[in-house]
């Protein structure tokens, strides 16, 4: 082997093994500032449906019939906005979750917030 093969070879296996043992020290420390994160776990539901809910969740919320405290239990949803959601209802039904964003106090942006918790039977 070339005198410049062999310097190679020789970084290499010493750089392996500096990254090994950083890699152990740090592992094997005590106070460690490291938190490992779980993957998520896996469902056999199709990735473009929403996240799975669990039986006490009380989403997804029927626009067409959810009462004012139903709908307070959405992120952002006060009594205030729980009461223009009620009148646009009365005034107009919800044909599609989308009109919600006619309703006073929901503009786009609260409005992504709420589309995977809300439906319109």
């Amino acid at each position: 082997m070339s005198e410049k093969r062999i310097v190679l070879v020789l970084c290499a296996v010493t750089a392996a093994a500096m990254t090994f043992m950083a890699g152990f020290w740090l592992g094997n420390r005590k106070e460690s500032n490291f938190t490992a994160i779980e993957p998520p776990k896996e469902s056999s539901s199709d990735i473009s449906e929403a996240p799975s809910l669990q039986e006490e969740d009380p989403f997804p919320i029927d626009l067409n019939t959810a009462a004012s405290d139903e709908l307070q239990k959405l992120p952002g949803i006060g009594e205030a906005t729980a009461k223009n959601i009620l009148a646009y209802r009365e005034e107009h039904g919800f044909t599609m979750k989308e009109e919600l964003k006619q309703v006073e106090g929901i503009g786009e942006k609260k409005y992504a917030e709420l589309e995977a918790l809300v439906i319109v039977k």
